[in-house]
């Protein structure tokens, strides 16, 4: 018989849990097996993770009928504290409001120009230059922006038909060729804030025996224009401007000579105030704004377009794409492979990431401005299934880092390419619905806490059910270049959510500490996450499951004597599950964490829940009783055993 001496087995360096394996074998002491409703921010081991409370019974003025599928961040200029909180509901016409921070009462439902046509849930926001543009499915195959009245079509839509002109007065105007051309502007006093694209020329001689030619006004395209500009040329080749006219004038009289008008601003380039279609995914590159896919032609499903850099005119650069015979503002990425694209992540060192389902492109930036990007392919295997999951974090050492979710479970890009996160949750991603019909996913970056939240649908949900949740201090790579640890999972209803986005705690004072925001699922509610112990008043439990143990190895046998927590002292109960050779025997004990003294911030519980008889491995679980709304702090938890004899047959 082996000689018997106390050992202790001690779990006290928790990173993360590993779903890597059926079998227990591999799983080292610093991995659990399971980790449910605990996150390991500041933790040795675990911490019971916060709970959640709707902000609805915090405001006024919510007008919403349909659940929130859509909640954004808005800030309009450099100041992080003068946020705007956006909601968007499923309604069948779907209501958009603005809630400012600090602020508790709710617009008055927005006006679209366009309204959604379907999938409120695939709307897709970003700020840039001081507005917030928004991409969704409307009936006109246009981009949409919120310029601080109205959610209305981006730039101005060029005229169907270009001017009339006819003779007017009597006189002596010389009968000499000209060609007449407008374009539509929005005008703040002489600035030009956005322009239609040029319409058609018209050529005209006077009889003669006129005093003027008279300009008729072309149908204007009813988008927010305040003037019409005209422009002339005296041989339908160079046009230089004329004139600009307020919109509600609708002739012009010209009795000028139209090569006087050489020394004035020449007239844009064809294509050059295109306007932007009705893209599917939006990124910010510094001064470009990218647009990729499309809503209304599936022949654009692979394409990207930008915006000029902003202040290379002074006519709304942000409001339009260029589709000229000298620049062409788009490019096509491998059109018949790898799906279509499903989003766009970063910059990350400088580079906008475009990604389709099983593809990723970087656009390295070249320098020139008429062909800015050029097309690097990084993966034809690796992708990302919703745009929505992509988000910008950090690494372990605090290095940017791009972290999404493919069909085969989440990945990062940062400093050291691209890294497999899901080898610790592979269990858990065989179980996510990939086919989900409403939402299959979305995430957040809880910088606070240095966690991403991964929401997904799992089994037959067609919203999200479960958050994968991912430290990105505790997480690193091995040998393989995987990256392991980190993950706890978060389940309940915090987790029933068809929507994310990140955004001020408290909602009544001006601050840029930020909490996870989520539209509820199956109810008008918007949750702010990681405040309370309840998610909205409903109890939840937590719990640690630790790996099957062979203490004393996988040819002799052990007896386990007692068991020690170690954690923060409170009325918490912890319950305590023991069992030996996976389930042939178990053992339980309550531990009560009450402290001696009201100082004692930490307390240390010996309990028995021993097995006498031999035993050949032992498995562990520890958490809560029942659900509660007490949050625990645990430190560790060590298992006291003693050497057996060898295992025989």
């Amino acid at each position: 018989m082996a000689q018997r001496q106390r050992q202790a087995t001690v779990f006290d360096s928790i990173i993360g849990r590993d779903g890597t394996n059926t079998s227990h074998l591999q799983i080292p002491l610093n991995k659990a097996r399971e980790m449910e409703n605990v996150d390991l921010y500041r933790s040795t081991f675990a911490r019971k993770r916060n709970g959640a409370t709707d902000i609805l019974d915090e405001t006024t003025g919510e007008a919403w009928t349909g659940q929130l599928s859509f909640v954004g961040r808005q800030v309009a200029g450099a100041d992080e504290t003068a946020a705007v909180l956006w909601g968007i509901d499923n309604a069948a016409t779907p209501k958009a409001q603005r809630l400012v921070s600090g602020g508790v009462a709710w617009s008055s439902a927005l006006t679209f120009k366009d309204n959604i046509s379907t999938r409120p849930q695939d709307v897709v926001a970003v700020n840039f230059n001081g507005k917030y543009y928004l991409a969704f499915d409307s009936s006109v195959d246009r981009l949409h922006v919120w310029d601080g009245s109205t959610i209305r079509r981006t730039g101005i839509a060029a005229p169907g038909a270009g001017p009339t002109v006819a003779n007017t007065g009597a006189g002596a105007y010389a009968a000499v060729e000209r060609h007449y051309l407008v374009t539509f502007v929005e005008k703040s006093g002489s600035v030009v804030l956005r322009s239609s694209d040029i319409s058609a020329s018209q050529s005209f001689t006077p009889s003669g025996a006129g005093t003027h030619a008279r300009i008729t006004q072309p149908t204007p395209p009813g988008e927010g224009e305040t003037h019409w500009e005209i422009y002339i040329s005296d041989d339908g080749l160079l046009f230089f401007y004329l004139t600009a006219v307020a919109i509600g004038t609708t002739t012009y009289d010209d009795n000028s000579v139209p090569s006087s008008h050489s020394a004035n601003d020449p007239v844009p380039v064809a294509g050059e105030w295109t306007v932007i279609p009705s893209g599917r995914f939006l990124l910010v590159d510094d001064d470009r704004l990218l647009i990729a896919g499309n809503w209304e032609d599936a022949a654009y499903s692979s394409r990207v377009w930008w915006t000029p850099r902003q202040g290379s005119s002074s006519r709304g650069d942000d409001e339009r794409i260029v589709d000229s015979v000298d620049q062409e503002n788009w490019i096509t990425l491998d059109n018949r492979d790898g799906g279509y694209i499903t989003g766009m992540g970063g910059p990350i060192q400088g580079t906008p990431v475009v990604f389709k389902y099983r593809q990723i492109w970087k656009l390295r930036p070249t320098g020139s401005l008429t062909a800015p990007y050029q097309p690097l392919a990084i993966s034809k295997t690796v992708g990302c299934i919703r745009h929505q999951s992509i988000v910008m974090a950090v690494d372990e050492n605090g290095d940017p880092a791009l972290y999404w979710l493919s069909y085969d479970g989440p990945y990062r890009m940062g400093v050291s390419g691209v890294q497999y996160l899901g080898m610790d949750v592979r269990d858990l991603w065989e179980t996510v619905n990939l086919g989900a019909t409403d939402v299959t996913c979305h995430a957040v970056y809880h910088a606070d806490k240095h966690q991403v939240w991964f929401f997904v649908a799992t089994g037959t949900s067609n919203t999200p059910d479960r958050i994968l949740v991912f430290d990105t201090e505790k997480g690193e790579p091995d040998e393989d270049d995987n990256v392991r640890g980190g993950w706890t999972t978060f389940t309940g209803e915090i987790a029933d959510a068809r929507c994310s986005t990140m955004f001020s705690e408290p909602l009544s004072a001006v601050t840029t500490v930020l909490k996870p925001y989520t539209g509820h699922v199956g109810a008008v509610e918007i949750w702010r996450n990681d405040v309370s112990s309840t998610d909205n008043g409903t109890e939840y439990a937590a719990s640690v499951t630790l790996p099957e143990q062979h203490l004393a190895g996988l040819t002799e046998k052990c007896a386990v004597d007692q068991c020690i927590v170690l954690g923060n002292g409170g009325p918490h109960t912890f319950l305590v599950n023991l069992w030996r050779d996976y389930g042939v025997e178990k053992r339980t004990a309550n531990v009560t964490m009450e402290v001696e003294t009201a100082a004692q911030t930490r307390t240390q519980k010996a309990f028995e829940a021993a097995f006498h008889a031999d035993a050949k491995s032992i498995g562990s679980q520890i958490g809560d009783v029942c659900p509660t709304g007490l949050l625990w702090e645990l430190d560790a938890f060590v298992i006291q055993w003693e050497r057996r004899e060898s295992i025989s047959g």
